[in-house]
């Protein structure tokens, strides 16, 4: 099935992630037992093939939703700062089990369809000041796993390289542009330059190509700059901090969700890449 979503351009699955999804005896409660060990199983057959993984905290048993936000039976008798805490230990151990697996989490859902709260009764609406404690932690905890990763590789020589696709041209851009275009216009053009190298080194096919492009343009995104020629690309390309060794370090796909460093970007390559952005 994973083969199938591919083939219709899916690149992300969402994986639901309950605290203990069994009763007091040990019974599962079914629709798919979906506790850490489970998400860890699935999320690494969808890294394999080739996708990323959206992962979902339920912050529950069972499922979550506007008319049920159920606290996990381990939480049951706990209060708002005890809630606190368990949301930010819960999320911070999850994330980190799973990124060790080799798990390739793109996105992080911090609860679950929260129109009308979650741990309830503690953090069901019109609680919003609780609302926006658990919710708070929980992103925490994830911005806190994510510094570590930097933290680990502060030279951008492992995973955290791998999260700078498209800065390299995005940098160039911006810098030639005078800052008259916003980072995020700057890294869109940079991801569309990206791509482009990553079709013409034989990485993706020209049909990828054009879905990346035609993404970054349904969010507004601009796929070219005005004004500026190949040459000043390059050259700022050539100043940014990826340069490691006298050669520009690009992250580049073998397909979506599956990135890698690439040192061999030939002088040729980098400006016809620089020529596609200037149309």
């Amino acid at each position: 099935i994973l083969d199938i979503m591919k083939k219709y351009d899916v690149d992300t699955i969402r994986l639901r992630l309950w605290n203990d999804p069994k009763s007091e005896s040990g019974e599962p409660y079914g629709a798919g037992n979906n506790d850490l060990a489970e998400t860890i199983a699935i999320g690494k057959r969808v890294t394999d093939a080739g996708l990323g993984v959206l992962l979902n905290f339920h912050y529950s048993d069972f499922w979550a939703d506007p008319g049920k936000q159920i606290k996990p039976k381990a939480w049951a008798s706990y209060g708002v700062e005890e809630l606190e805490k368990a949301v930010y230990d819960f999320t911070k151990d999850s994330l980190k089990k799973v990124l060790d697996a080799g798990v390739n989490v793109t996105m992080i859902q911090v609860g679950n369809e929260l129109s009308n709260g979650l741990l309830w009764p503690e953090g069901q609406l019109p609680n919003y000041d609780n609302v926006a404690k658990f919710v708070s932690v929980g992103i925490r905890a994830c911005c806190e796993v994510k510094a570590a990763v930097v933290e680990e590789d502060p030279t951008e020589k492992g995973i955290r390289g791998i999260l700078n696709y498209r800065h390299t041209l995005g940098h160039a851009v911006e810098k030639c542009s005078g800052l008259a275009l916003l980072h995020g216009q700057c890294v869109g053009i940079g991801m569309i330059g990206a791509s482009w190298l990553s079709m013409r080194r034989g990485g993706i096919s020209e049909e990828t190509y054009r879905k990346i492009c035609e993404v970054c343009l349904s969010y507004g995104l601009p796929d070219s700059v005005s004004g500026l020629s190949p040459e000043e690309i390059v050259q700022a390309s050539k100043s940014d901090k990826k340069m490691e060794g006298g050669k520009i370090k690009f992250i580049l796909l073998h397909q979506i969700g599956d990135a890698f460093i690439d040192k061999n970007v030939s002088d040729r390559e980098l400006l016809d890449a620089a020529a596609v952005l200037c149309r």
